[in-house]
């Protein structure tokens, strides 16, 4: 099928079109990289700004698609980074002894994790099954009180919201 100067459909591989003299009608976009935010990288945290731990931040990529373009980025870990630990358990009677474990191991966790950042928080909320079967019998008594000393099923309990004082 001719059509033009092409003597093979005009879809095709660019290296037959150009042989058959078509190179400047042939539209082949190349890839464009342009860092748009490039930011240099941060080792801590302030108050008022967050650290910065990848570069470039922002960038303006143009690719064809189904063809691999490589970016290069850089990464860096902040020093101080915040981590906020919201410990969310079941208080039902079978996890009593989870909750012992927990509340001894609690205050060493928050010491370990100061070692890592001085900004760090911690929280716990419970909960207590889920009130519909099999996890909890529906008999009215049983809702009021599943066993002696057990708590009324409820689906969330705020206990302590994040706070830097882990002896809470």
């Amino acid at each position: 099928m001719k059509r033009g100067n092409f003597s093979y459909h005009r879809c095709d591989y660019v290296n037959r079109l150009s042989d058959q003299g078509c190179f400047d009608q042939i539209f082949y976009p190349t890839p464009s990289f342009t860092p748009l935010l490039n930011e240099d990288l941060s080792n801590k945290t302030s108050e008022d700004s967050d650290p910065i731990q990848l570069r470039p931040q922002r960038v303006h990529l143009k690719i064809r698609p189904n063809l691999p373009y490589s970016v290069h980025i850089q990464f860096k870990q902040a020093l101080d980074y915040p981590v906020d630990l919201y410990y969310l358990m079941d208080l039902s009677k079978s996890m009593e002894d989870d909750k012992e474990k927990l509340a001894q191991l609690g205050n060493q966790l928050a010491v370990n994790m100061r070692t890592i950042t001085s900004n760090f928080r911690l929280g716990f909320g419970s909960f207590v099954d889920k009130v519909v079967m099999p996890y909890v019998s529906t008999v009215r008594e049983k809702l009021d009180e599943p066993c002696t000393g057990c708590a009324a099923p409820y689906g969330f309990r705020n206990h302590m919201k994040l706070d830097t004082d882990a002896n809470d």
